[in-house]
């Protein structure tokens, strides 16, 4: 229930950020370094929204005057309920979003997309195998904090220390690197600058 509310909201915020026509652009260095301008006001292209990560939307639709008329528009369900050593997972992610569609990953790191671009549902692209055992014996809290889109990929830390990128059309795993070494993993979204992919050793804060 915990993570349908979640999603819920995850969605109708999304959905605000959404246009008219959908379609996939690919995700350059120009797109990320300008993410903060008008050009991409309806789009959330990655966690921090902007490289300084100041989260910030020009977009005023949403404004203090109707906020509290905001509501659920549509939902959808994710995976990722299986537990670890420690009991059901957690969404700790930010959606991303790029005209029309909606990336988000589940607690185990599977990156969804959907596409949401009528304004009114939620409807499942693809899911990505990331191969990730879900094994109930680890012993992590297992939560996940987000992805990267870099080109036509969709990019994806895991706990196993792998670092996976997703083909952002089909949701075929493109690449998989075991980057991780004696117990490293990744719970953190990864960040892209230029052609490198950054990505820290996070399983906590």
């Amino acid at each position: 229930m915990r993570m349908a509310k979640l999603l819920a909201g995850c969605c109708a915020a999304a959905l605000a950020l959404s246009v008219a026509t959908a379609w996939s652009a690919e995700v350059t260095a120009d797109r990320l370094a300008n993410a903060g301008t008008e050009a991409e006001a309806g789009n959330w292209l990655m966690v921090g929204k902007t490289y300084d990560s100041n989260r910030f939307s020009t977009l005023n639709q949403i404004n203090a005057s109707n906020v509290a008329g905001l509501h659920v528009v549509t939902a959808a369900p994710i995976g990722g309920t299986e537990p670890g050593g420690f009991g059901v997972g957690a969404v700790e992610t930010t959606p991303l979003a790029d005209n029309g569609f909606l990336y988000v990953s589940d607690p185990w790191g599977t990156p969804y997309k959907f596409d949401v671009s009528d304004g009114k549902t939620a409807k499942l692209v693809w899911t990505c195998d990331t191969g990730a055992e879900k094994d109930p014996s680890t012993g992590l809290l297992i939560t996940h904090r987000g992805l990267a889109l870099s080109g036509k990929n969709v990019i994806a830390g895991l706990y196993n220390g792998h670092v996976i990128a997703c083909d952002s059309e089909t949701g075929d795993v493109v690449w998989d690197k075991e980057v991780g070494k004696n117990g490293e993993g990744f719970i953190a979204a990864p960040l892209v600058v230029g052609d490198k992919i950054l990505i820290s050793n996070s399983y906590g804060d």
